[in-house]
């Protein structure tokens, strides 16, 4: 039988995917933007709510195995105008972690995993939410981990928080490193056709903006 997943904050599926190539059954998903849930169910068969994480009832959230959260980093977002910015405004990225904290806490699956910016690492809060998650019985272990060391023609890092029950006595280790970066070009090679006709543009004003 596959381990179950619910996602919060799913996007598009990123996280998602993942898990799905890893022999996890998605069940469930929820995000505030529209657009994004609309790409998830284009891709993945479990149900995705278009809705505010905050005001979904904690119960009716399915029970799952392992509950997968991506949080918000809009406040960290280089090209400014980001259209996250106004459905997040009334909210702090504090308080999703807050929320997601309060499901965790609800739901009791086996284990979660938390992907947020590495900034909040740094915060001054940080230790005291590794301690509330302790404190539920959490097995705690993280890491800020970069896409490029995995086989991503991407450089990016992100903050990532695994929790596993104490009473399974596991102690969670993060995947090794590949010995070597894939780029762009190596992931493009093989493309044998191009569509100059209908590809999208790119106008040079949205780069200088960006």
């Amino acid at each position: 039988m596959q381990p179950t997943v619910i996602s919060l904050c799913c996007g598009a599926g990123g996280l998602d995917l993942g898990f799905e190539r890893a022999g996890f059954e998605m069940i469930w998903g929820i995000d505030i933007d529209k657009d994004s849930c609309l790409s998830h169910n284009k891709n993945f068969l479990n149900e995705v709510v278009n809705g505010d994480v905050f005001h979904v009832d904690i119960d009716l959230i399915p029970k799952s195995d392992l509950i997968i959260a991506s949080l918000p980093a809009t406040t960290f977002s280089l090209s400014g105008g980001y259209s996250y910015k106004s459905i997040f405004a009334d909210k702090g990225i504090l308080q999703y972690k807050d929320r997601i904290f309060e499901i965790v806490q609800n739901n009791k699956p086996i284990a979660f995993l938390i992907e947020g910016h590495k900034t909040f690492l740094k915060e001054h809060m940080f230790n005291d939410y590794l301690a509330r998650l302790n404190s539920i019985n959490y097995q705690i272990s993280y890491e800020i981990l970069n896409t490029k060391d995995y086989g991503i023609a991407q450089n990016k890092e992100r903050l990532i928080i695994v929790g596993i029950k104490k009473q399974l006595n596991v102690s969670f280790e993060f995947p090794l490193k590949h010995p070597e970066n894939v780029t762009v070009k190596d992931v493009i090679k093989n493309l044998d056709h191009i569509d100059y006709e209908n590809r999208k543009k790119i106008y040079f004003k949205t780069l200088e903006r960006i």
